[in-house]
């Protein structure tokens, strides 16, 4: 893997004096540097340059291989000394909720990496951004930057977000709202099929769980809010 991961170990390996060789998926390196980061969080000149310096090392790269479809693992096994694993979490958690089939529905991932290839998204005036990682914060912002409308909705309290706090702060100075307490219920669609509401259901907090954190109950409460589009992001896994 070409992700921030990978370009380390490159880095150091290639600086040690050893033959680094770096497969990735992607066209190009960086993961989620280059093709999920916004450009206002680290600027692709940055990177760029980060990339060449590891290339003068002698690092080289094979690009549009998955290891394990396009190469199996054992060749390199068999090629190679060692080997580093550092495939990323790109697969994204989801929920199959009513509605999560409409139009305007976006894992964050995606949304972010077509805003990164520079597609044009129709979002709408309104759009509404599920989860309180970075990835939500970093979609809410990107949204915010197309004109839109934005509303965060988590389901625990603010000072349980996993984001950077620096980031949600910067957030909410550009104009995001955000909803606590608040858990995804359904998307609500018009008889064309895109997105024109989501209905939440509020929680409470109950005991403790496995991550250190009170554990969001949902109550019987919904509240409905209007919304073009929405952007779930509700964490990754690693994709074998």
């Amino acid at each position: 893997g070409a992700g921030p991961a990978g370009l380390t170990a490159a880095f150091y390996l290639s600086m040690l004096g050893h033959d680094v060789t770096v497969y990735d998926g992607k066209p190009e390196a960086g993961g989620m540097l280059r093709f999920a980061l916004p450009e206002y969080r680290l600027p692709k000149e940055a990177l760029r340059h980060e990339i060449e310096l590891i290339e003068r090392l002698g690092t080289k790269f094979i690009f549009n291989t998955r290891v394990g479809f396009d190469i199996p693992l054992n060749d390199l096994e068999d090629r190679f000394d060692a080997v580093f694993i550092s495939i990323g979490t790109w697969k994204e958690s989801w929920v199959y909720q009513p509605g999560t089939e409409l139009k305007g529905v976006f894992p964050a991932l995606n949304f972010l990496e077509a805003v990164a290839r520079g597609e044009s998204l129709a979002l709408g005036r309104k759009v509404a951004v599920i989860g309180g990682g970075n990835a939500a914060i970093d979609s809410a912002r990107t949204a915010l930057r197309t004109g839109a409308e934005v509303t965060v909705f988590y389901r625990r309290e603010r000072k349980d977000m996993p984001a950077i706090v620096k980031e949600t702060e910067e957030a909410k100075e550009e104009g995001a709202k955000f909803v606590f307490l608040a858990a995804p219920h359904r998307v609500l669609g018009d008889p064309k099929g895109n997105v024109r509401a989501i209905e939440i259901v509020k929680t409470r907090l109950g005991e403790y769980d496995s991550s250190g954190r009170r554990k969001p109950i949902l109550t019987d409460q919904t509240q409905r809010f209007d919304c073009d589009s929405v952007i779930f992001a509700i964490g990754e896994n690693v994709d074998l």
